[in-house]
Order: C-alpha cells, then sequence, then structure tokens
C-alpha cells in the first residue's frame, strides 16, 4: 500500500470515529433528556430549573457559533465543538435551500397572539399612556440573554442619560413561535411565559419564527400598535444584536419641523436593491410576489424610527399588497404605494464593535449599530456611558 493510499485511509477513519463520536454524544443527550418533559407529577421549581439549565447550554451553543475554531483563546474541546456546529450548520443550510426552492410563501397575514402584553403604555392605574418612544426590538424565544442585555443597557430607559423623566419611553420585544416541536422547545416555551410574566414586555405571534416570517412581526406589530399604544409619537424598531443611542434617537427626533415628525420614516438606506432570484438564497423571492428588477428604496432593518402617523398608514398599505418574506423591503414596498421613501441618516451603521475598540467618542455620534453578542453589548454600553462625559470625549468627526 503507497502512502497516499494510507494517509487517505487514515483520515477517514478519523472522520468516521469523529462522527461516531457525535453520534454517540446526540445519543447519549436524547436518553438523558428523554424524562425531562412537561410532568405535572414533578415539582414546578424542579422543572423550571432544568429548563434553565438547559437554556443555558443552548445559548453557550449560540456563542460558539460566532467564534474562530482557530482562535488561541480556546481550548480543544470548545474549537472541536466549533467545528462540529459549522459542519451542522451548512448541512441545515442545504436543507433550508431545498425548502426555499420547492416552498410556496403563505400570504396568511393575521395569527393570533400566544402572548399579548397590552400593558406595556398603560400606567398603574392601567390608562392608556402618552408614550414618546416605543422601542421595538424583534427577537427570538431562545434569545434570553439578548433581551436581558438590552433590558441591562438601552432598554433600561430609567439609565438614559440625557432623557430623565420628561419623556415617557417603553419597550417591547417581538417574537414568533420556536421552529421546532422538541423538548428544548417545551422549556424555551416554558421559561417565555415566565419572562413576560415579570417584564411584560413580550409580545409572540402564532407563526413559526423563521427568517422569511420576519414579515408577520411587522404585521403583528402594526395590528397590534393602535390597540395597545395608541397614544404613542415614535417608534424605534430593531434587532436583538444592535446597540441603540436612546439620547441620539430623541435629539434628532426633537430636530426636527412638526411636519418632519410626522412623516418620519429614517434608517440607512438600501438603493438600489435587487431581487434575489436565487432559488436556493434565503432572500429569495419569485416574480409573481414582485416582479420588478429592484426593490424600492427600502432602511435596513436592523435599527430605523418611525412616526406613529406613519406606522399607522404603512399598515394600511399592507392589506392591500402581497407579503413579501424579505421584512425591510417589504417595509419600502409600503412606502412607494403611499408615494413616500425613507430618509437616509448616516447614523444608522451597520458595522459591530470590531470597528469601535478604538474610540469611546464615537458612541456619542452613531443611532445604531449591530451584530453584537450579549457580553459585546455590555461592555459597549460601559463606554457609551463614558462618552456621554464631554471633560473626557470631546465631540468628533467619525460620522
Amino acid at each position: 500500500m503507497d502512502e497516499g493510499t494510507q494517509q487517505l485511509r487514515s483520515t477517514s477513519l478519523k472522520a468516521i470515529v469523529s462522527l461516531v463520536i457525535v453520534v454517540q454524544v446526540f445519543l447519549n443527550y436524547l436518553w438523558h433528556h428523554r424524562s425531562l418533559s412537561p410532568d405535572s407529577s414533578r415539582p414546578y421549581a424542579e422543572q423550571l430549573a432544568e429548563a434553565r439549565q438547559l437554556v443555558h447550554n443552548l445559548e453557550e451553543l449560540d456563542r460558539l457559533q460566532h467564534v474562530d475554531p482557530n482562535d488561541p483563546s480556546l481550548d480543544s474541546v470548545e474549537a472541536q465543538m466549533k467545528l462540529n456546529l459549522d459542519a451542522m450548520k451548512m448541512h441545515q443550510d442545504k436543507h433550508d435551500d431545498k425548502n426555499v426552492t420547492f416552498a410556496e410563501y403563505s400570504q396568511k397575514k393575521y395569527y393570533p397572539f400566544s402572548i399579548n402584553t397590552g400593558s406595556v403604555c398603560r400606567d398603574s392605574d392601567n390608562e392608556i399612556e402618552q408614550v414618546y418612544l416605543l422601542m421595538v426590538i424583534k427577537s427570538m424565544t431562545g434569545s434570553f440573554s439578548r433581551r436581558k442585555a438590552i433590558r441591562d443597557t438601552w432598554g433600561h430607559t430609567e439609565q438614559m442619560p440625557v432623557i430623565g423623566n420628561q419623556l415617557k419611553i417603553r419597550r417591547l420585544f417581538l417574537l414568533g413561535k420556536s421552529n421546532t416541536t422538541d423538548e428544548s422547545n417545551q422549556r424555551r416555551e416554558m421559561l417565555l411565559k415566565e419572562e413576560a410574566k415579570e417584564w411584560g414586555d413580550i409580545i409572540q405571534g402564532d407563526f413559526q419564527d423563521s427568517f422569511r416570517n420576519l414579515t408577520l412581526k411587522e404585521i403583528m406589530f402594526l395590528r397590534w400598535l393602535p390597540r395597545h399604544c395608541p397614544k404613542a409619537q415614535f417608534i424605534f424598531k430593531g434587532d436583538d444584536d444592535i446597540f441603540a443611542n436612546v439620547p441620539n434617537i430623541v435629539s434628532y427626533i426633537e430636530s426636527l419641523s412638526l411636519s418632519q415628525q410626522r412623516n418620519m420614516f429614517v434608517g440607512s438606506v438600501l438603493y438600489p436593491s435587487p431581487r434575489i432570484t436565487d432559488q436556493r438564497s434565503k432572500y429569495y423571492v419569485s416574480e409573481s410576489l414582485w416582479p420588478e428588477k429592484y426593490y424600492p428604496p427600502y432602511v435596513s432593518g436592523g435599527g430605523f424610527i418611525m412616526s406613529y402617523v406613519m406606522a399607522k398608514k404603512i399598515f394600511e398599505a399592507m392589506k392591500e399588497l402581497p407579503i413579501i418574506p424579505i421584512d425591510d423591503a417589504f417595509m419600502g414596498v409600503c412606502l412607494r404605494k403611499l408615494n413616500l421613501r425613507p430618509t437616509n441618516h448616516k447614523g444608522f451603521k451597520s458595522w459591530g464593535v470590531k470597528y469601535l475598540d478604538h474610540d469611546n467618542c464615537v458612541y456619542r455620534e452613531v443611532m445604531t449599530f449591530h451584530k453584537l453578542q450579549p457580553e459585546e453589548l455590555q461592555n459597549v454600553w460601559k463606554r457609551f456611558v463614558i462618552s456621554q462625559n464631554d471633560e473626557i470625549c470631546a465631540q468628533s468627526n467619525l460620522l
């Protein structure tokens, strides 16, 4: 047997052994958790503790998805887990692509609420409040640590510098249902109900939470808004991996005239943006849903602001349009139907924390930036608070 053949056989054997190990670990996991399904005969506190531990493990897997397997700070076990995750994700992406290719996109717009927080915009007497800014964040069932990080930082309105108690600012998370029916999903849903009860800042639609259903979150919120928060003046919408400079957002709104405020729809405008025709892409949209080569101008869904008046107009426009599964592009289509265009603002950034490590001063000038892990957001928040001190950080010209 020549050297090349021996090397090939050795490599193949290692691959088979690795696969066997992964399968064995997975089977052990199923065996261990087979008895952990919700059981009325077991104490609720015990089930809740197990659910929290499982969610912690899932969040650790989520963290590993965003690291480099060659990072020297990782130990060998973490590095191998990362490599295994990447391999499984690649396989899953190929499977998802096939679903995108053959599945017909649903046009059902209205779903019941699984969780409906109706008290976000109500005072202690259950009266509707005059809310200046409603901060609306798209999240997912298992993203507990992301929501906690937001509540601890820019979403914690009591900590906002500059604003004080003069303006009422409220927070709301938008969720769909988990896309699995296994035991881990049952625990996530149980913990989510506890979280919603504790914080009162979550609404959840009874539809599958997936990339191609993000538009349903937009529709769900705009349907919820006039009934539960009809006195909101302005709305900020963003993802749960962003940093938002709320004082800057408020200052920008205050700088506008009343007519500008009324018709406000502001963010990072994307144009021209072509309709993706590759059926293997998750961004694929069929010609029957959008026959044009390009979408109308729209803002990145990572973060934008609009007036309550605009939100109501967009909801009315949505009723007459077919759903496009790219949520931010769909908002642009709604704006065009209203003969309106979004306004670009250079403070809405698409880059993340790695570009900001060198300068605290930039935090006082941005509106948003994203792609942050929860621990990164906590660090960014500390630096943002420091940047508010004029004696430490002078105004820079980085934008």
